[in-house]
């Protein structure tokens, strides 16, 4: 199993947690739970998901493919059947160089449009969508210059309607700029495009304006639940989903600043730049904590509890 230092440095972050970004901060969260326990929000949440239009997967995927199209140039991403790889890697030979074991996984790799990779119903009644990226590492060379990304499959849950476009809007991102090694720094900042995206794509999708303030109240949801795992558990999880609750934390504050900011862009052509960038990202142009700071968003302007309040 690949260590998650490794995993880090072989999708090209230079870390995690490397700015100041405080979440001692954020105890008011704690008490927004109470809150809304009280008013039967959870209930009303899964009511509103439930009274949802279904849709069959194919569906679900074509409106994503015409957001995209819209939005941004993708670009292919790399494919690898995961059979033929694991065969691969235990084929190899035990004294094979690091530049060799990566450049005979990358023989085997395909190049595809993002929306041809496999999307496979993971018979669980939920709206999870998830991308699969079964990277092997080689040992003590994880930043070798020839190393690709690559991707096996997307999954998604059983329960498809109009949300599931939103969620797979926000894997396609995650494909589109883990693409580009290097496009972070930081891994803390791993989800604010996906989820800053998921967010505009709710937006187009349903002009009432109700896919957008179900996605907030999920995204709430579950950013409290993340902060109470993480001043509950601490201590004791495994440094990997320690780092994957910081990063959603995080993320999730930032991505609600950045929505802020592109809301209140009055003119139209100041909302395209916010795509613009992110494209650029896409491209490889820009980092996303370039991006960050060409809108002068720092964690001092996420912490607070001002910050969330219109999306409580």
């Amino acid at each position: 199993m690949e260590c998650i230092d490794d995993i880090l440095k072989y999708e090209g972050y230079k870390g995690f947690h490397l700015d100041n970004f405080d979440f001692n901060k954020l105890q008011y969260l704690s008490g927004i739970e109470k809150k809304i326990n009280k008013k039967s929000d959870y209930i009303f949440l899964n009511n509103c998901i439930l009274d949802l239009e279904s849709l069959n997967l194919e569906e679900a995927i074509d409106i994503v493919k015409d957001f995209y199209k819209d939005y941004f140039n993708v670009h292919n991403i790399n494919f690898v059947n995961e059979t033929l790889l694991d065969e691969t890697v235990k084929g190899m030979n035990d004294n094979i160089s690091s530049f060799e074991f990566y450049d005979t996984i990358n023989k085997i790799l395909v190049s595809i449009n993002p929306f041809d990779l496999p999307f496979v119903i993971n018979g669980e009644y939920n709206l999870d969508s998830r991308i699969k990226i079964p990277i092997y590492v080689y040992s003590g060379y994880p930043n070798e210059k020839n190393r690709e990304m690559y991707f096996s499959k997307i999954t998604v849950g059983n329960l498809i309607n109009n949300l599931t476009p939103v969620f797979v809007a926000h894997e396609m991102m995650h494909l589109e700029t883990l693409s580009v090694i290097g496009y972070a720094d930081d891994y803390l900042n791993c989800e604010i495009l996906s989820i800053f995206i998921e967010k505009i794509a709710a937006l187009n999708m349903d002009k009432s304006l109700k896919l957008l303030k179900i996605i907030e109240k999920i995204r709430m949801r579950d950013l409290i639940e993340q902060y109470n795992k993480y001043l509950r558990d601490r201590h004791q999880l495994l440094e990997e989903d320690m780092l994957i609750s910081l990063a959603y934390i995080k993320s999730s504050l930032v991505a609600q600043k950045l929505f802020d900011m592109y809301i209140r862009e009055k003119r139209e052509e100041k909302r395209e730049q916010y795509i613009y960038d992110i494209q650029d990202v896409i491209d490889g142009k820009m980092k996303v904590e370039e991006l960050l700071l060409k809108r002068g968003i720092t964690s001092g302007k996420c912490e607070y509890l001002k910050c969330i309040r219109r999306h409580i």
